[in-house]
């Protein structure tokens, strides 16, 4: 959908080239208070292709735990 590669993943490709430049800022913003255990309210973005093209996306966030997060 978004046009990368596997090898662009593993390349290190930085995840804010998938949205449009307008809203990295609303993106980054929600990405912290998703990471502060708060609730994302909108989830409506413009995602951006690989080769420049503008799409409309939804997304959610849910954060990737340790096991040893998890243990008391």
């Amino acid at each position: 959908m978004f046009g990368y590669k596997q090898s662009d993943l593993r390349d290190g490709l930085e995840v804010m080239r998938m949205y449009a430049p307008g809203e990295r800022a609303k993106v980054r913003k929600n990405i912290k208070v998703r990471l502060e255990g708060r609730k994302v309210e909108n989830h409506e973005y413009t995602a951006q292709r690989k080769n420049g093209t503008i799409f409309p996306a939804l997304v959610y966030y849910a954060p990737i735990l340790k096991k040893e997060a998890l243990k008391d």
